[in-house]
């Protein structure tokens, strides 16, 4: 230390050691307020994000600053302290989680990103369901087995010879005859190897024999071999050589359904046959159909012709038809019978399209026509004429009586209605009598039946017109009168 003369000290020179010493007390303490702040940076290694086969999984990773303490959580449990790389022992079986932490010597504390990893230490169980420790007579023998996780690879041992790799269930084909082993290995997705019990089994093929199915189409055909009763779809074994007699039905019915016999499967139109067992046979017996029953009836009278598609018959009137679309058509008339309605269904449509997919029973229904007797007035139309109204009397034949008329269903010439009027007004005001006979009076607007005869080209001569409706029952009649027909200023044609 430099001593300092008493008698060289200045008040310059104490005023620039005063100075010195406050700027090194400012630089310490803007020094000491200002600490490091940032965390350690941590680096999980190892484990990674995937399945571990082993049950010691080593805990690897790096920190970017000297650290005061290292410690990680695994599954979130209470941290545990290491100094450095270590493993986590004798993990169990399942799904974990592990983060790790350090501080700094500023005491900053880091933490690592959770890394998430499973521990799967336990090979499949494996269990081979076919082939059984038993004798087989057929060369070609199944190999089933259960695997007890998801396995990435699949294999099998066959009499100890090498390892045939399989991607499930298989078939062991071309045995010889004897005894043979079997052992199915696997891994799983972690690695580990699963290994089945050895299964013993014994192949022996027994002397030649053939098979014979017997198939139809339809199935469920009863038919005889060797006059026994059998059902297709059917399986015979024979003996070499052996003579079969096979016989089916001409027809075969499913439900409501007819089928009818056509071939077998190899040309054969015989019903009847003889096959002899020199090889593996299939025969399918093939039917024609289905067939559905149309029964047509008529009501109230029967001998009415109708079309099947367009094809004409009369009722009553029964067919087998093939499952399709049909359309049926009934006459408008037949012997003064106007059509109705379906039955069933009470469809109004003469024309009806069934699709027999089932067997479908229809009947017809016509309503008789009544004859009325129409009295139009005026008897001779003026179409030039400036009148209000057509007026007609309406006599019914003995057995029905006028006030069942349904006057909403009179037209005139099947174009004009009876004038709204008329229609709504009281039964009592439009019912007379005629010489002892009740008859209904209507009337039609004057102008619509001008205009209506005009539409026709008619202005001079006689017109007939008629008269239609229904009674409440829904009987249906007619009528018609003449009358004459002018309109002054046209010359007569």
């Amino acid at each position: 230390m430099t001593r300092i003369n008493k008698t060289s000290l200045t008040s310059a020179t104490i005023i620039g050691l005063l100075s010195t010493l406050l700027l090194i007390g400012t630089l310490t303490y803007i020094s000491q307020s200002q600490p490091n702040a940032t965390p350690p940076v941590i680096s999980i290694l190892s484990p990674e994000n995937k399945t571990y086969s082993v049950a010691d999984i080593p805990l690897t990773f790096t920190v970017n600053d000297t650290t005061s303490w290292i410690g990680y959580s695994l599954n979130g449990m209470i941290n545990v302290t290491v100094t450095g790389n270590t493993s986590m022992t004798g993990l169990l079986d399942g799904s974990y989680y592990v983060v790790v932490y350090a501080n700094d010597t500023s005491g900053n504390m880091g933490a690592s990103e959770t890394v998430h990893f499973t521990v799967d230490t336990t090979p499949l169980n494996i269990s081979i369901l076919s082939p059984e420790n038993k004798t087989y007579t057929v060369d070609d023998v199944p190999l089933n087995f259960t695997v007890s996780e998801l396995a990435s690879w699949v294999g099998y041992s066959l009499d100890g010879q090498a390892n045939v790799t399989i991607t499930g269930n298989t078939t062991l084909f071309d045995l010889a005859d004897g005894s043979h082993s079997i052992v199915v290995y696997a891994n799983d997705t972690a690695g580990n190897m699963g290994v089945s019990d050895k299964i013993f089994f014994t192949v022996a093929i027994p002397p030649p024999e053939y098979t014979l199915a017997v198939q139809s189409s339809p199935t469920g055909v009863q038919f005889m071999v060797d006059n026994a009763s059998n059902t297709t779809p059917w399986l015979g074994i024979f003996i070499e050589g052996t003579s079969v007699s096979l016989e089916t039905p001409e027809i075969h019915m499913v439900g409501d359904a007819r089928y009818y016999w056509n071939q077998w499967s190899d040309g054969n139109t015989n019903r009847s046959r003889i096959v002899i067992m020199d090889t593996n046979i299939t025969l399918t017996a093939y039917y024609s159909g289905p067939y559905y029953e149309l029964i047509v009836t008529s009501s109230p009278l029967t001998g009415i012709t109708f079309t099947v598609n367009g094809t004409p018959h009369t009722t009553p009137y029964t067919e087998w038809l093939l499952e399709g679309s049909y359309t049926l058509e009934m006459p408008q008339t037949h012997n003064r019978h106007v059509w109705s309605h379906w039955l069933e269904d009470g469809d109004t449509n003469r024309t009806k399209t069934v699709v027999m997919d089932t067997s479908i029973s229809l009947t017809g229904v016509f309503k008789p026509v009544a004859t009325i007797t129409a009295e139009i007035h005026p008897e001779t139309l003026n179409l030039k004429s400036q009148g209000r109204w057509i007026t007609c009397y309406i006599e019914l034949p003995e057995g029905y009586n006028v006030s069942d008329i349904n006057r909403a269903t009179i037209l005139l010439n099947d174009t004009i209605p009876v004038d709204p009027f008329w229609v709504d007004k009281p039964l009592e005001s439009v019912i007379g009598d005629n010489d002892g006979t009740s008859n209904l009076m209507v009337k039609f607007s004057r102008t619509a039946v001008s205009e209506y005869i005009h539409s026709q080209g008619i202005t001079y001569g006689k017109v007939t017109l008629t008269i239609t409706g229904e009674l409440y029952d829904g009987t249906i009649f007619d009528g018609s009168d003449v009358t004459r027909i002018i309109m002054p200023g046209h010359t007569k044609t």
